[in-house]
Formats: C-alpha cells, sequence, structure tokens
C-alpha cells in the first residue's frame, strides 16, 4: 500500500507524461532548424487582411484595441479600401512604434 491513491497515481504519471513530452518537443524545436522554418513560415501567413476584418478581427491583432479598431472601421469607411499600411499613421494613437509592430500583422489585400 502506498501512500497516494491509484487515482493520484494516474494523475502524477500523466503529468510526468505532459512534462517529458514538452521537454522532448522543446529539444526537437531546438536541434533541428526546419522546424523553426516552418514556424515562422505559418506564422507569416497569418496576417490580417485590414481591409476585410472586421471589428473582432481587428481587435484579434495583438497591438490592436477597441478603440483603435474603431478608428480603423471609421477611416475604412471615409476613404474606401486602404492602399497602403502606411495610412495608418495618419490615425489618432499610431506611433511610429506602434505602427512597426502593427505592419508585421496587417496585410493589404
Amino acid at each position: 500500500m502506498g501512500i497516494f491513491t491509484r487515482q493520484e497515481r494516474n494523475a502524477i504519471v500523466f503529468a510526468a507524461a505532459l512534462a517529458l513530452l514538452g521537454a522532448g518537443l522543446d529539444c526537437l524545436y531546438k536541434k533541428i532548424p526546419a522546424a523553426r522554418g516552418i514556424r515562422l513560415a505559418s506564422e507569416r501567413q497569418m496576417k490580417t487582411n485590414i481591409n476585410e476584418a472586421d471589428m473582432r478581427a481587428l481587435m484579434d491583432v495583438p497591438g490592436i484595441g477597441n478603440v483603435t479598431a474603431r478608428r480603423i472601421l471609421e477611416y475604412r469607411q471615409r476613404i474606401g479600401r486602404i492602399q497602403d499600411l502606411e495610412e495608418l499613421r495618419s490615425l489618432k494613437g499610431i506611433t511610429p512604434k506602434r505602427f512597426e509592430r502593427l505592419q508585421e500583422q496587417l496585410a493589404v489585400e
């Protein structure tokens, strides 16, 4: 008889297996350059089309909150389609540093 119940032992084994799996994946990610390339390629494809995005999609972009999303939508409503991301610089609250971060996550299509 042990100090743990069967359910507790199962939980410990499960947690240990998850930890080992995580460590193995981390090691694999660090050792195989191709794995890093695949991840980076998929991240590049995840840009949000600023001309098609609704309020929720804009707010899903890190760095865009409720106010900025509303300003983008109002701007699109006034001028039509955005031709170049540089147009965002004219919006209140878009600093040069913030624009650089957003530029990596947005696309004009």
